[in-house]
């Protein structure tokens, strides 16, 4: 793949210049996808299911919608079969309004999800309503090198998907308690790249790893807390055949 049709390729996906500008703006320590240095950082990373995801790249409909608009995202990139929604049939397709099926609902309301989010226990339940194991890992459980393995791993796995809880503040972003898929790895600069699903507020930034496992467990006063880190998504070959 040519620089240039990889920074066309993205360009494509990617929000155009003119919402972009009404985002916040970036901090000096986050690296930004749509820049020379966040597409550099890409070309090396651990990148496996990038694509896939950012072919399916969501914007949540609401503030509280985070954690449903990145579940949408990974059920979709992992080729599960969606529901049928009348208003596009016979085509099908994972989104934010038929996610919230008879199953999920006995899980969570979607007026609860608009006000208050979602927790990783509620989001992991939602998910294996489709069929899916999920994993929790509480980040506060691991140390750093732990939770950057575990998310490694997840990451260069064939049938495993990766969404993260952290608290915007430790990432230098304005904002609290946040869900995102991780879709890759840099080695070399040490950094995880955050699908942002607030695409309104932020684009997809290369986050270090040191401050991604601070967003993880601390709270907004500075407090080790045990309800942040990320759900693993695992899909059984199964479901491929």
């Amino acid at each position: 793949m040519t620089k240039a049709f990889f920074t066309a390729l993205l360009s494509c996906i990617l929000l155009s210049s003119s919402v972009a500008d009404n985002r916040l703006s970036i901090h000096p320590e986050l690296i930004a996808l749509d820049t020379p240095d966040g597409q550099s950082i890409l070309s090396h990373s651990h990148n496996k299911h990038f694509w896939q995801l950012m072919l399916f790249y969501t914007t949540q409909q609401n503030l509280g919608y985070c954690g449903v608009a990145s579940s949408v995202m990974v059920l979709n990139a992992s080729r599960l079969s969606p529901p049928e929604t009348e208003a596009i049939t016979p085509f099908r397709i994972f989104d934010q309004d038929n996610f919230f099926n008879k199953d999920v609902l006995k899980v969570i309301h979607p007026s609860h999800v608009k006000s208050n989010g979602m927790s990783l226990s509620q989001l992991a339940q939602a998910i294996n309503t489709f069929g899916p194991a999920t994993e929790i890992i509480y980040a506060a459980d691991l140390n750093l090198d732990q939770m950057r393995q575990r998310v490694i791993s997840a990451l260069d796995a064939d049938n495993q998907w990766i969404i993260g809880n952290f608290h915007r503040k430790y990432i230098h972003e304005v904002g609290n308690g946040h869900f995102s898929p991780i879709a890759a790895y840099d080695q070399v600069s040490d950094r995880f790249l955050i699908l942002d699903v607030a695409r309104y507020k932020y684009p997809p930034v290369w986050v270090k790893t040191a401050d991604l496992y601070r967003a993880m467990t601390l709270s907004a006063d500075g407090k080790v807390v045990r309800q942040r880190g990320f759900v693993i998504v695992r899909i059984s070959p199964q479901f491929y055949k």
